[in-house]
């Protein structure tokens, strides 16, 4: 290749999270609204909430968010962040056996069916009769878990002097208060209802329990005096439920109306999907699956005779791959290659690992560029590489990632499998920028293809391109580096996920004559979960 070799390196940046939000003095409101971020919620309800926090801001609502720890007056700002950096809770583990809390119910409840589903899944390398009383008991613990969880929440609210105040509207929004009994609080949260005569409003947006059997939710037995359940799925149901208040007061009486931007659908779908986007990081942690990788160089026609198209080498490798966090807001697609060109390799080559958290910036660097070196290691062709990460376009959803890119609706389109979606254009605007191309960076730019319903993301579409700028030692303009990377996605039922199943990539400098053309693609298939998260050293 008589062109300088050209890269394209994923570069690791420490970014500053997000500063914290100011807090304004809350004047006295006539309603209060409590959000329960400690309840069952999915990725879904995200943009829900997002919207009640906007609504309670026009209305004078004052606003406490709900833990399993406390009750926290939060200004408007600080809700939202505390909203907008929400992660759903995996599935927890008990000994050896992760499980989530539907799936638990399901085992208590005597569904065999779901117990042989866990057992098969999580019990490889144990006698099955072994297993099955591990697989039971870690289900009791987490009915036991979730119970606890339920009460403490629901106490904090029942004693909290949010009832002193006697607001004149009292809202809860939250993903549900799962349980297998009535807990005794319920019945004084229903007791001080009745006694200070406040109308309770419980707004119950998307949330990841399903309730019926063993877990039901124990709202909708708070009392007489509580003004319902009522299941928020769209905006519209928000402003049913919102109706009845009044907008705040006016500061003075000759002051202008306070004017508030209302989040539009394009705001409420971003929002959607970087919900869903933590959502997939911290469920796709928890899983590994087998990627078959082919690449092909191609030869472009020069100025020495060289055939245009004329394929100069193959390479196919057989990868098991997972998610491996590097820092916190870091992480990338680990490859453990098994199989090169149909040779078994002698040991693993997987990316190094420790159970040991980065203690500085230069050890965060040093990791980071090890993986990323680990994983470039049996590419071909003449452009140095590491960018070829299925989930690298989700990596930028991700906080404090998406602070660097501005992201705009840009119509519809359709998924591979011909699923209609909403396309969500993404463009990075912060420098220096995450990956460098040659002697300068590579903005990143591309689309992704998102389901309206839920936030998932179904296809995603990267673009990487260094301009004509920069100078030779000739004064001659270097050619542009160019790279696409497209990546479909694919249900996977046994994770509750859509991920990836094929990545297809071309890698090429259009103007440089001499220069090859790179071509790949993966596919991937048998995802299945495991139970120690990796963390890249």
């Amino acid at each position: 290749m008589t062109a300088a070799a050209r890269a394209l390196i994923v570069m690791a940046l420490l970014m500053a999270g997000p500063t914290e939000p100011s807090v304004r003095a809350q004047s006295a409101a006539a309603g209060v609204l409590v959000i329960d971020l400690g309840s069952p919620l999915a990725p879904t309800a995200m943009p829900l909430l997002m919207r009640l926090v906007d609504d309670a801001e026009v209305r004078g609502l004052r606003l406490l968010r709900l833990s399993a720890d406390s009750l926290t007056p939060m200004a408007t700002d600080q809700m939202r962040h505390e909203v907008a950096n929400f992660t759903t809770e995996a599935a927890r583990t008990y000994g050896t056996i992760t499980m989530g809390a539907s799936e638990a119910a399901e085992i208590v409840r005597g569904n065999e069916a779901r117990r042989d589903e866990v057992i098969t899944r999580e019990c490889k390398s144990r006698p099955r009769a072994e297993c099955g009383g591990a697989v039971h008991a870690a289900a009791l613990a987490a009915i036991a878990d979730i119970q606890d969880s339920t009460e403490r929440r629901l106490r904090i609210f029942a004693s909290s002097d949010v009832w002193v105040s006697k607001p004149k509207a009292l809202i809860l929004a939250t993903g549900g208060y799962p349980s297998s009994t009535v807990p005794a609080v319920v019945g004084e949260l229903a007791r001080t209802i009745a006694t200070t005569g406040i109308p309770l409003t419980v707004l119950r947006v998307p949330h990841t329990t399903a309730y019926g059997g063993v877990l039901n939710d124990v709202a909708e037995r708070i009392g007489p005096r509580s003004q319902g359940v009522v299941d928020v799925t769209n905006a519209g149901d928000i402003a049913t439920a919102l109706g009845p208040l009044p907008m705040a007061p006016r500061a003075g009486a000759d002051a202008p109306p306070s004017i508030t931007r209302r989040p539009s659908a394009d705001d409420v779908l971003v929002a959607a999907v970087k919900s869903y986007a933590r959502h997939f990081v911290e469920e796709l942690t928890f899983a590994i699956a087998h990627e078959h990788y082919q690449q092909e160089v191609r030869s472009r026609a020069g100025s020495f005779g060289r055939t245009a198209g004329l394929v100069t080498a193959r390479r196919t490798t057989e990868s098991e791959v997972r998610l491996a966090h590097v820092a916190e807001g870091m992480w990338l697609m680990a490859r453990d290659v098994r199989r090169v060109d149909g040779v078994s390799l002698e040991a693993a080559s997987v990316t190094p690992t420790s159970n040991d958290n980065p203690v500085s910036e230069p050890e965060i660097l040093a990791r980071m560029r090890e993986a990323i070196a680990t994983n470039a290691k049996w590419n071909i062709g003449g452009t140095t590489r590491n960018v070829n990460i299925p989930t690298l376009a989700i990596w930028f959803l991700t906080s404090p990632i998406s602070d660097r890119f501005r992201f705009t609706a840009a119509g519809t389109g359709r998924s591979s499998h011909g699923a209609s979606c909403r396309r969500l254009k993404f463009e990075e605007r912060s420098r220096p920028v995450l990956i460098n191309a040659d002697r300068g960076g590579a903005p990143a730019t591309g689309t992704i293809c998102v389901l309206p319903e839920s936030g998932a993301i179904v296809g995603t579409q990267l673009l990487l391109q260094q301009s004509d700028t920069a100078q030779s030692r000739w004064s001659v303009r270097e050619p542009a580096s160019h790279a696409t990377i497209d990546v479909a996605y694919v249900y996977e039922p046994n994770l509750g996920l859509w991920v990836p199943e094929t990545m297809t990539e071309r890698y090429e400098q259009p103007n440089e004559r001499d220069s090859d053309v790179i071509t790949a693609k993966a596919a991937y298939s048998d995802y299945r979960r495991f139970v120690v998260t990796a963390v890249v050293k």
